[in-house]
C-alpha cells in the first residue's frame, strides 16, 4: 500500500523516472514492456490488497504485471501502464477494482490487454479508466464482471472482449 501522492512503484531498473538512474548507465537504456515479470498473489495470499501503486514495464506472455490467482485481492487507486501482454490478470479470483487507470498495454503475445479476467473470476469494476490499450478488458471462461459505474474507455483498439462486457 502506498499513499495518495506517494505510490508504491513497481517498474523497470531502466526507468530513470522513478528512483533515478538505478542501473548507472545514464541514458544508454530505456524501459520496455516485460523488463520484469510479475507480482503474483497466489492462493495463500490472504488479507492482501493493492492500493496507491504504479505498475510499469512488467508482465510476460502469460502473467499480468500483477497477477491474482485463486484469492480475493482488492485493487484500488492504482495505475497500470506500459506492461507486456496483460496489465492486471485475475485467475479464479474475486476482486473489487476501484479508481484504476489502466493504459497503454499494446505489446506482447496474443492480444495485449489492460485487464484479463479468466477461469471463474469475479470482479466488480468502479470508477476506472481504460485508455490507449489494444484491448481494455478481456474475459474468458466462466467469469462474472460487474459494472459498478463510472468506468470510461477511450483510445483502445477494442474496448472489451466480449463486446459490451461493461455497458
Amino acid at each position: 500500500a502506498g499513499a495518495s501522492g506517494n505510490p508504491v512503484v513497481f517498474t523497470s531498473i531502466k526507468d530513470d523516472a522513478y528512483g533515478g538512474d538505478t542501473n548507472a548507465d545514464g541514458s544508454a537504456t530505456s524501459p520496455a514492456a516485460g523488463d520484469w515479470r510479475a507480482v503474483n498473489f497466489a492462493s495463500t495470499a490472504t488479507s492482501s490488497a493493492v492500493s496507491y501503486a504504479l505498475v510499469r514495464y512488467g508482465g510476460d506472455a502469460i502473467l499480468g504485471a500483477v497477477s491474482i490467482d485463486a484469492v480475493g485481492v482488492d485493487v484500488s487507486d492504482s495505475t497500470f501502464e506500459f506492461n507486456k501482454s496483460k496489465g492486471l490478470r485475475l485467475n479464479n479470483a474475486s476482486s473489487t477494482l476501484a479508481r484504476l487507470t489502466i493504459r497503454n498495454h499494446t505489446t506482447g503475445g496474443g492480444t495485449p490487454v489492460g485487464l484479463y479476467v479468466e477461469n471463474g473470476s469475479r470482479a466488480v469494476i468502479t470508477n476506472s479508466a481504460f485508455t490507449g490499450n489494444t484491448t481494455g478488458i478481456i474475459a474468458t471462461g466462466a467469469y462474472t464482471v460487474a459494472n459498478g459505474g463510472g468506468n470510461t474507455f477511450s483510445g483502445n483498439t477494442t474496448n472489451a472482449i466480449p463486446s459490451g462486457l461493461l455497458p
